[in-house]
């Protein structure tokens, strides 16, 4: 089969869709930095700034908020090596690499087709494959992966899975069981690393590639019992895949339990808890992939589930209506194998392994939806296919055209809301996605601006939603600390010493309360409490959060004690945190001074 790139038309669509798509997510590239996790993953992180050997040494060897990512690092590093540490850069970066993903669906799309025996020249084929990348490119669902700096790793993944994809259908001729093109076949396997060390969601991609054995290559039967020896050739195949799935599945463990907290356990979030948000995240993705509306950045995991919650009872109706309806269409092979291909990619990110703050995620649709938008877009070339006359083939291509505008025009008000973190925030809200995370952030950004009054509103509401909001009563202490409120002040702080899991920052915090009234003997304590707490935590200075300021401050406290040793003792240990090396280094400069001065 001849590669569909090597068509005039082909190339003409593919400079269309990279164009169209780009320019449908453009309206992000002026966009600052997100004060969500943008600040964790890229600004407040030094280690890959750059393109020498010590950055790159330092993206292979870092995990970061539960993730491994080095090859997003080196993306990062990147763009600061050509263009310093600049939003709008980082920005287009996000949606050069998602413009040149719907290229790739296209590409896909096409050789699915091709494979599966429509002829790559027809007309009808070449509207499917363009139909299935516009739905994917220009679909709302994706604007958190592209809006979003912080999920570079989504695009840049999917970039080489797409490929990985790509190449393995190529490497194979349809109906035989041997590898047509082995070259192409090892290319696969080095662009699923590629991937994997991008973003580790590709884990699943040996049983993906099983499916596509069945479905569009015909190299495997849809019925598993009736496989032969010639099958075992084929399935042996995926060792190499299952391999780096496995390896890197480890990895991203590893990742997760890094960060205290990313992963819940059984006795925090139990069977059944996970068994109803997997069902509503297979509906969720599903529904918003044919109805993009209420879309928003984060759905908050409840404190608890209750199973009989009308939004879970909708999604265990729709999933029994489309279990029917696939046990009716069960010799469709083409669409039994989308259905599939979906559970396989989602599968990871439904919450059976519960990771993170969110139920379910616009961003987790990024590669799970795609086999519907190719099932959607052969659907188009059939009805091309079977209107025999030219004002009806004329009505398929207006109707991708005009389903494709509605996209865009979406697309385009969905990143607005990413053009603040309070604009981000206040959309969750706005779409009923309420907790006490999402007023927490939003507070945050109403502080930010000098509200005080607004912010310590939306905190109140967080630790009315959650009393064990520990960081909201930490937000409430530094607010009312900073009003001079200091009683209450101090009792939000020692709510936040009960509730968070290192509370380092609430001892600081009433360490300045002590300060503030000239309790030196309180102060010190309150910061050796901190720094216990940091020390417990085995926390990297390196990383963000590290917490360097307990003993730059309690380093204060002992000079103004008399404890000049002590003093420098503390100065030295803040050293070690980037975040305040500069000042720890120049107060020992100080006082090597004055001592050279007396």
């Amino acid at each position: 089969m001849a590669l569909p790139a090597a068509h005039s038309r082909f190339r003409l669509a593919a400079a269309a869709m990279f164009v169209v798509t780009f320019l449908a997510h453009a309206r992000s590239i002026p966009y600052p930095f997100s004060d969500f996790d943008d600040f964790g993953f890229v600004l407040q992180v030094e280690g890959y700034r750059g393109l020498a050997p010590d950055n790159i040494a330092w993206d292979f060897s870092h995990f970061n908020l539960g993730h491994y990512q080095p090859l997003t690092y080196l993306s990062y590093g990147l763009d600061y090596a050509l263009w310093g540490l600049s939003a709008p850069a980082m920005h287009t970066t996000n949606i050069l690499l998602h413009a040149i993903n719907a290229v790739l669906v296209l590409w896909l799309a096409a050789i699915i087709f091709a494979k599966a025996g429509a002829a790559s020249e027809k007309t009808s084929t070449l509207l499917a494959a363009a139909a299935a990348a516009l739905f994917f490119g220009l679909h709302p669902l994706r604007v958190e992966s592209v809006a979003w700096i912080t999920e570079r790793r989504d695009v840049l993944s999917g970039l080489f899975l797409f490929l990985t994809a790509i190449f393995y259908l190529r490497a194979h001729t349809p109906g035989e069981t041997t590898i047509a093109r082995p070259r192409l076949y090892w290319l696969a396997v080095a662009l699923l690393l590629l991937s994997l060390l991008s973003k580790a969601w590709g884990m699943t991609f040996f049983v993906v590639a099983m499916v596509l054995d069945v479905y569009p290559l015909r190299r495997l039967s849809p019925i598993p019992w009736q496989w032969r020896a010639p099958a075992l050739r084929v399935l042996a195949e995926k060792i190499p895949f299952a391999i780096l799935g496995l390896v890197f599945a480890v990895v991203a463990s590893l990742a997760q339990s890094h960060d205290t907290g990313t992963v819940k356990t059984l006795a925090e979030w139990g069977v059944v808890e996970r068994l109803v948000q997997a069902s509503y995240g297979l509906f969720f993705y599903l529904e918003k992939t044919l109805i993009p509306t209420g879309l928003a950045a984060l759905y908050e995991l409840p404190l608890s589930i209750n199973p009989a919650e009308p939004r879970f009872i909708a999604a265990y109706i729709a999933l029994a209506l489309l279990t029917v309806a696939l046990f009716v269409a069960r010799r469709r092979t083409g669409l039994l194998a989308a259905v599939v291909c979906y559970l396989i990619v989602v599968s990871p990110v439904l919450g059976l392994f519960q990771s993170g703050i969110q139920i379910v995620a616009d961003r987790y649709s990024y590669l799970a939806c795609v086999p519907w938008v190719i099932a959607a877009g052969w659907l188009c070339g059939q009805l091309f296919d079977s209107s025999h006359s030219a004002s009806r083939r004329r009505g398929v291509i207006a109707g991708v055209a005009l389903v494709s505008g509605l996209l865009i025009a979406a697309t385009w008000q969905q990143t607005g809301f990413w053009s603040t973190t309070e604009a981000t925030f206040r959309r969750a809200l706005d779409t009923g996605s309420d907790g006490p995370l999402v007023r927490r952030y939003l507070g945050k950004q109403i502080e930010q601006r000098g509200d005080r009054a607004g912010a310590l509103a939306q905190y109140d509401i967080s630790v009315k939603l959650d009393p064990a909001a520990g960081e909201s009563w930490l937000a409430i202490g530094n607010v009312q600390r900073d009003a001079g409120n200091l009683t209450a002040s101090a009792a939000a702080y020692r709510r936040a010493i009960e509730t968070l899991r290192n509370p380092w920052e609430a001892y600081v915090g009433l360490g300045l309360i002590a300060m503030r009234t000239e309790n030196l003997p309180d102060a010190a304590a309150a910061f050796r409490a901190a720094i216990t707490q940091v020390e417990r935590a085995d926390q990297p200075p390196q990383l963000p959060g590290g917490g360097g300021l307990p003993y730059l401050l309690l380093a204060g406290v002992l000079d103004m004690s008399g404890d000049r040793a002590g003093s420098r003792d503390m100065l030295r240990r803040a050293a070690a945190y980037p975040r305040v090396r500069e000042q720890a280094l120049a107060l020992l400069a100080d006082m090597d001074a004055e001592d050279r001065g007396r």
